[in-house]
């Protein structure tokens, strides 16, 4: 079980951080690409920012964006404030037993709008990848309902249809976890 589970590790850190590798992405020049890929329609899901390792953060202090769209044109950026935004997003890391396999899951969730995002890469002991982002029901990711819940959520998966760039996204749910 336990050699099950490292195996399980070792794969996704190998196929999730390829040193040099970078996928196409949403942020600026010196900003940190923590999760990058392409989804469909030819546009990208990015996290972007700077969480303090090192590099000058600026006057935001550490920052987290969400982006979705093209290069140039973003259609969704969350926040739109950089500072104080790493209060606004949740990072977990889940390893589930069911019957007898494993999955290891990490996600950076968030709540825009009244709906519930998370932005995964999830490796079942089959060891096929998942990543991408969930929207829908902010409950169905553990996230606080707005005062005023909406009459319906979307329920979307949206993969990615590319290997995305997760080269400091571990790091950024160990950070969002403290």
């Amino acid at each position: 079980m336990k050699r099950t589970l490292f195996t399980s590790m070792l794969a996704l850190a190998a196929v999730c951080s390829t040193p040099g590798w970078a996928a196409p992405n949403l942020c600026a020049k010196g900003e940190t690409v923590f999760f990058s890929c392409p989804v469909r329609g030819g546009k990208l899901v990015s996290l972007c920012g700077n969480i303090g390792n090192g590099k000058d953060s600026g006057d935001a202090g550490p920052w987290l964006q969400y982006r979705f769209g093209r290069p140039g044109a973003v259609e969704l950026g969350y926040p739109a404030a950089k500072q104080a935004s790493l209060a606004r997003f949740k990072g977990e890391h889940v390893l589930s037993h069911l019957a007898d396999a494993e999955m290891t899951s990490e996600s950076v969730s968030f709540v825009s709008g009244g709906i519930g995002y998370r932005i995964e890469s999830t490796m079942p002991e089959s060891q096929k990848l998942f990543q991408g982002v969930s929207i829908g029901d902010p409950r169905k990711f553990d996230l606080p309902v707005p005062a005023t819940p909406r009459a319906s959520y979307p329920d979307l998966v949206i993969p990615c249809t590319a290997k995305a760039d997760t080269s400091g996204f571990f790091e950024l749910i160990e950070q969002l976890g403290e």
